[in-house]
């Protein structure tokens, strides 16, 4: 909980879905990004879906999609217009997720762990 109230209490939004009995479905946490330029910087003003997690037994059921047009009406609300997120190669409900939202694959993300 302590996560999420310092998170709140630095901006971020946070969408949940529940089910008709209440239950919690999924949630989707988004941060809000606003910089001004600087020598090395451009200025950016966009969301960054931080993180989306959706029930296993609900998988498949819109929840995900649900979580994300939220997101993007309170982006539209709050003069957004794009959003940014990250998703682990091995996490193909994310990818596929993304993909199904319109989002397009801007790079990729490399690591190397060392050995001893």
């Amino acid at each position: 909980m302590g996560f999420f109230t310092q998170k709140l209490s630095e901006g971020a939004q946070i969408f949940v879905a529940q089910g008709p009995d209440g239950a919690l479905k999924g949630f989707l946490l988004a941060v809000p990004v606003v910089r001004d330029a600087s020598p090395f910087l451009h200025p950016a003003r966009h969301v960054e879906l931080d993180q989306i997690c959706v029930d296993e037994s609900c998988r498949g059921q819109g929840v995900g999609k649900t979580l994300v047009d939220a997101m993007e009406a309170w982006m539209r609300e709050h003069d957004f217009h794009e959003w940014t997120s990250m998703a682990h190669g091995f996490n193909t409900h994310s990818q596929n997720l993304m993909r199904g939202q319109g989002a397009e694959v801007l790079g990729l993300r490399y690591r190397k762990m060392l050995g001893d």
